[in-house]
């Protein structure tokens, strides 16, 4: 009786226990993992080395392990009810009146968190946090799009955002990606080279960002021109000054071939809610969580992503 009694107490208070948030959270694909379908973005899972794609840096290796992720385009879904416009993959620079939102992460929570409302994420530690995922620009793609001269234009954003202390949107943070055209303030001279040009933002998708804008609001404009597997970097720490600082940087190899650094301003609900003063920096202690990993506009079909990383600043 009661071993019985035992056992059926246990569930009640296992229930009752509040659900624990990751520290970290790793996701190479290799047994599945927590990367959702969003929008038009469907994600696929490769064996490294796989031909399945012929359309985009075909039979590439994996970044690491065994199994790597194609992100395909499907326009005319709507997963999750989460496309707001028609989605027109690779239109011209100036067509700017929609967007094709992508796949997202939220650092190992469940799809919607743990209430499935969207409205938490993992706890910021005391010293910050790094994230970071590994994607491979494909410049034989990217050439084919220069020599259209401007009529195609394919791009996606890369997404990593913080919600404050209590609980409300603070900012999103994220690189601008484009197929690169000769119009570029750093486009290779030889005018049949392939290439992609990068910003980075606090804005998103066609009608909020541009990476081929001439004056970046937080410059430089920086341009890849060699294929491979490259590493988008965010950092969320303290400055000197207690404040929110921003670091973020690509990689390749091990080199850093880009970095940028933002310092937030106070602004919107961060204002309203008493947490910091409007145009004076974001105190570091006004984070309260890393939000979702995510690509809010993803033209690219079958673009290849790896390696997605969140972990605490020890």
């Amino acid at each position: 009786m009661t071993v019985l009694a035992v056992s059926a107490a246990a569930p009640a208070f296992l229930h009752s226990a509040p659900p624990v948030p990751p520290s970290s959270y790793a996701e190479g694909f290799e047994a599945g993992g927590r990367f959702f379908d969003d929008a038009v973005g469907v994600v696929h899972i490769r064996q490294s080395g796989s031909t399945a794609e012929t359309d985009y840096a075909p039979g590439i290796a994996a970044s690491s392990g065994t199994f790597y992720a194609r992100l395909t385009v499907q326009p005319t879904n709507n997963i999750n009810g989460d496309q707001s416009t028609v989605c027109t993959p690779g239109a011209a620079e100036s067509n700017n009146g929609f967007s094709c939102g992508g796949p997202f992460t939220e650092w190992g929570l469940p799809y919607g968190g743990f209430d499935g409302h969207f409205d938490t994420g993992v706890p910021m530690p005391t010293y910050g946090s790094i994230t970071s995922i590994d994607i491979y620009p494909d410049t034989a793609f990217a050439a084919t799009a220069r020599a259209s001269a401007g009529a195609t234009d394919y791009r996606f954003d890369w997404d990593s955002d913080l919600l404050d202390r209590k609980g409300r949107f603070l900012q999103d943070y994220i690189f601008n990606v484009a197929t690169g055209q000769s119009t570029d303030s750093c486009a290779p001279s030889n005018a049949t080279e392939g290439f992609y040009v990068i910003e980075a933002s606090t804005n998103s998708q066609r009608s909020g960002a541009n990476a081929h804008n001439p004056t970046p609001s937080n410059p430089p404009q920086v341009c890849i021109t060699k294929s491979g597997w490259y590493t988008f970097t965010h950092y969320f720490g303290p400055d000197f000054g207690g404040n929110l600082f921003v670091q973020m940087t690509i990689t390749h190899n091990g080199t850093t071939v880009a970095a940028w650094i933002l310092h937030p301003k106070c602004m919107g609900t961060q204002v309203s809610g008493n947490l910091c003063t409007a145009g004076s920096p974001v105190p570091f202690h006004a984070v309260g969580a890393n939000f979702l990993g995510w690509f809010p506009d993803q033209e690219i079909n079958d673009l290849a992503v790896d390696n997605i990383t969140r972990s605490p600043v020890l």
